[in-house]
């Protein structure tokens, strides 16, 4: 989520909520944490908030938050806008899980290609299939 564009090395916080909500809920769920994103965006310190549906289980979404520091986010969850969240337990079909990480460093797209090996794509051969044994003739 975060773009690393100057090649340092940043620091987030990360907030990751995995919740499951009532299917005739659905719809309120997703409209509140939609708007708590969006509010969470324009906050102090927020580098990027995002909430995403399960691709395999209709009723199953991530709320996902990237801060600048630890007090950013602790004001975050202080603050009335992250109220929302606690007022949608009655959405909810279980308790949601809250997990906080601390990112230490983040890889960009050159980084990752860079680790691949210069962005040149290695194809192995698999198991029982035949080695190439050069051009075919014109």
């Amino acid at each position: 989520m975060v773009s690393v564009s100057d090649g340092a090395p940043r620091r987030v916080v990360v907030a990751k909520i995995r919740m499951r909500v009532r299917p005739e809920k659905r719809l309120e769920l997703v409209q509140a944490m939609t708007d708590l994103a969006a509010r969470a965006r324009r906050a102090v310190g927020c580098v990027a908030a995002r909430f995403f549906a399960d691709s395999e289980d209709p009723d199953s979404f991530t709320l996902v938050e990237e801060w600048r520091r630890r007090r950013d986010l602790d004001r975050h969850l202080n603050s009335d806008e992250f109220a929302v969240v606690m007022g949608t337990r009655f959405l909810l079909a279980g308790v949601a899980e809250l997990t906080l990480d601390l990112v230490s460093h983040q890889a960009d797209t050159n980084e990752i290609l860079r680790r691949r090996g210069n962005g040149r794509r290695s194809r192995r051969r698999g198991r029982g299939e035949p080695r190439r044994q050069g051009r075919a003739p014109s």
